[in-house]
């Protein structure tokens, strides 16, 4: 809580196992903001940016919950999911990485809702092919390459709802437009 870990080669903060807790950490200029392997995390108010990887990476985590972090200029993808299930990211803003913004890689049965996903150099939300049970709504996704994509077959075993943004791939994945 309310640690300040700048330029480790290393991770900023790492944890293997079960329930975490990071609040309102600053963690700038490591190899990853956060890592996390395990179950039952609680990621809250942390500032991950211009981590030489990802800003929050978490692999084969199931039900962690990520709330209103801000994943900014990070130069691989703001927040990466591996293997994982149950996940939460909620009143998050992920802007400014050099990857996606959010990278469902092989998830399932997260929930992505209410975030602020802008300028980033690849996808604002992607999901991989092997993504299934996810629910990603209202998103506020904005100058992204695309805003959101789905990798097939992911585009048809996910849940896209009420997300603002101009252009995903497939096309029907943004409700509103900006």
């Amino acid at each position: 809580i309310l640690n300040e870990v700048e330029n480790s080669n290393a991770r900023g903060l790492s944890a293997t196992g079960g329930n975490a807790t990071a609040i309102a950490n600053n963690l700038s200029g490591n190899a990853e903001g956060i890592s996390l392997a395990s179950a039952g995390h609680l990621i809250f108010r942390n500032v991950m940016s211009r981590n030489t990887s990802a800003g929050t990476a978490l692999r084969s985590v199931q039900n962690a919950a990520l709330l209103a972090n801000r994943a900014v200029c990070n130069h691989g993808p703001g927040m990466r999911f591996s293997d994982g299930t149950g996940n939460r990211v909620l009143l998050s803003e992920v802007e400014g990485n050099r990857q996606q913004g959010i990278d469902l890689d092989a998830h399932s049965a997260g929930v992505i809702d209410d975030n602020e996903v802008k300028g980033n150099d690849a996808a604002g939300i992607q999901l991989g092919g092997t993504a299934a049970g996810n629910v990603i709504r209202r998103n506020d996704l904005r100058k992204n390459h695309p805003d959101m994509a789905a990798l097939p077959p992911a585009g048809r075993e996910n849940v896209f709802d009420e997300n603002r943004c101009g252009r995903s791939e497939p096309r029907e994945l943004c409700s509103g437009r900006h």
